[in-house]
């Protein structure tokens, strides 16, 4: 086997952990919520029940490689977001923000980020073999106060 090959294989495997900026919660500033600015898709997470994690992506049947994910409050209303990514049966990220109390802010898991003062660069790809789930939660109950943005190509 080539190193090549060597190499490709094990970058091709699932993701075992997440760590990044956000990994602690830490909230990213300004996050893009426009999936035009950097060529993702978008979705409101839709109706969601205080501290009860709900799914909001979910891929299965095929494998892929997912390189956007990050979650936004959509307005001002103060609360906390939990955000965990489960790929092939093991919890890859799992963090959950401080006090949310402007739009546009929240997680960014996968991805560059940006803000107003530093930026995020979580560019390594997050690879999954079977399936991939993204879950949410609110510290209070509410519908489509967060968006998803998410960018990945199936094998």
């Amino acid at each position: 086997m080539s190193i090549e090959t060597a190499l490709l294989t094990k970058l091709l495997q699932p993701t075992k952990q997440i760590v990044n900026y956000c990994s602690d919660g830490s909230i990213m500033y300004s996050l893009y919520a426009n999936g035009a600015d950097m060529n993702f898709k978008t979705a409101l997470c839709g109706a969601l029940t205080a501290d009860i994690l709900s799914p909001v992506l979910s891929i299965s049947g095929s494998g892929g490689v997912v390189s956007w994910l990050s979650v936004l409050s959509m307005d001002t209303t103060t609360r906390t977001m939990r955000v965990k990514v489960t790929v092939d049966g093991i919890v890859v990220f799992d963090a959950t923000t401080g006090s949310l109390t402007n739009g546009a802010h929240g997680l960014q898991v996968i991805g560059g980020g940006r803000s107003t003062s530093y930026a995020s660069n979580n560019d390594i790809p997050v690879v999954f073999n079977n399936t991939l789930l993204v879950e949410v939660a609110s510290s209070i109950t509410e519908t489509d106060k967060f968006k998803i943005g998410y960018r990945y190509q199936l094998k």
